[in-house]
């Protein structure tokens, strides 16, 4: 309604590995979090930048004053009161998408899995708004996202159960880092298969990686020894990657 205040926020400058529980649990000190929800690109990354809904409006306004320039994940967010439109995207067999902010909905798609255990899926979805108390407002989107296909490896394993444990993230990485720089830190703690710096479209890097060791236990030792530690200048974050 115009003029009303809404029980929805806009959080911006998010870093990419705030997941939504993560969101959820800061965002929780101005009021009750209803949803936290992430909006991601078509590989599963998030774009920085979310949707909060609060039970009341005045706790979406108190997020607005008191979380506005707060720090998450060594980041500066920002919160307003979300404005955006547009539908939730569908599902697809075997995936899940996701296309604007403003309502949700179901679409039918098609699911197709790969050799590494990962599927990507297409659906088209019509969402409602819940317009806070005065009817719906329709809304429309497209979904078009990433799940987990039907298709393993060679050896009936798939790949993301094989990289669990294994797989580490590495954060607040200096720019200027290369992979070989990365791999040769953590190679002290043992056999390291391969080292993956996360870029944007131009090539840069943005700031944070993965590492994948042949050893549970040296993983676990790189974990221990370089969490919260100086890397390069900055200070590093480590721990296991959520998406293994």
């Amino acid at each position: 309604m115009a003029g009303t205040q809404s029980n929805r926020v806009f959080v911006g400058n998010l870093n990419p590995e705030v997941s939504s529980e993560d969101l959820k649990a800061h965002m929780g000190a101005a009021g009750n979090v209803l949803f936290a929800d992430i909006l991601t690109d078509f590989n599963g990354q998030s774009k920085g930048f979310a949707t909060v809904k609060y039970r009341t409006a005045e706790e979406a306004a108190d997020a607005i004053s008191s979380l506005s320039g707060s720090m998450l994940f060594d980041r500066e967010i920002f919160v307003r009161e979300d404005r955006g439109k547009g539908g939730k995207g569908g599902k697809g067999s075997d995936s899940k998408g996701k296309g604007g902010f403003g309502g949700s909905g179901k679409g039918k798609g098609k699911g197709y899995g790969s050799s590494d255990g990962c599927g990507k899926g297409y659906g088209k979805g019509y969402g409602k708004r819940d317009g806070d108390g005065d009817g719906f407002d329709a809304s429309y989107g497209k979904g078009r996202g990433k799940g987990f296909g039907k298709y393993s490896s060679g050896d009936g394993t798939s790949q993301v159960a094989a990289n669990q444990g294994r797989l580490l993230y590495a954060g607040n990485l200096p720019f200027s880092t290369t992979w070989q720089d990365v791999k040769a830190a953590f190679s002290e703690y043992g056999q390291v298969a391969r080292v993956d710096i996360a870029q944007d479209l131009q090539g840069r890097s943005r700031g944070h990686g993965t590492v994948l060791f042949e050893r549970l236990a040296d993983a676990q030792a790189a974990i221990d020894a370089m969490n919260d530690c100086d890397f390069q200048g900055r200070r590093m974050f480590v721990r296991l990657d959520r998406r293994a």
